[in-house]
């Protein structure tokens, strides 16, 4: 992997993980009705990158992103736009 493909996939995963802190706040009713748990549970982000150097639009796509009691974060990214090597699953953690 050369260098312009890891500075793309660092913007595509840094974008990725902002994406999945903002489709809380402006989730549907449904989720902002359980206030008590805060961001605890699955949520479905839909992703609408463009390349940065060139403002190039790429092709959108959703993710899974689960936020468990606890602390423990996984995601799920089953894109098209991504090689087979690059859709392994995301394990961190994450804190209010």
């Amino acid at each position: 992997m050369d260098l312009s493909q890891r500075r793309i996939l660092s913007v595509v995963l840094v974008l990725i993980v902002g994406a999945a802190f903002l489709e809380p706040v402006h989730g549907d009713a449904a989720s902002r009705s359980n206030r008590e748990s805060g961001i605890t549970g699955t949520w479905r982000v839909h992703m609408t990158p463009k390349n940065c150097q060139t403002g190039a639009p790429m092709p959108p796509f959703d993710f899974l992103v689960s936020f468990a009691r606890g602390g423990t974060l996984t995601e799920v990214i089953n894109a098209p736009a991504f090689s087979p090597g690059q859709r392994t699953t995301g394990l961190g953690v994450w804190s209010l």
